[in-house]
């Protein structure tokens, strides 16, 4: 639980290290337009998962389960809202 706790104070800061230029990259500019399309790839909190699992993944990124669960929560609670 502590280092379940302890990732998810990390959670913004893990998100603007790996997330953001990524996504900026991805759209030319603002990343957040992501979250926010029609088509989005998520459409629930366990979609949500598994997405910031698979992106953690495709960077070689070696996110614990709680890293992914922190990041998917703070994702859900500032864009998705489910």
């Amino acid at each position: 639980a502590v280092a379940q706790a302890q990732s998810g104070e990390r959670a913004p800061a893990i998100y603007t290290e790996h997330c953001v230029a990524c996504h900026a990259r991805m759209t030319g500019g603002d990343g957040h337009v992501l979250y926010q399309r029609a088509d989005r790839l998520a459409r629930n909190e366990k979609e949500l998962r598994a997405r910031v699992a698979f992106c953690a993944k495709s960077l070689g990124l070696r996110w614990s389960a709680g890293e992914i669960k922190s990041v998917s929560d703070y994702l859900n609670k500032n864009f998705y809202r489910y």
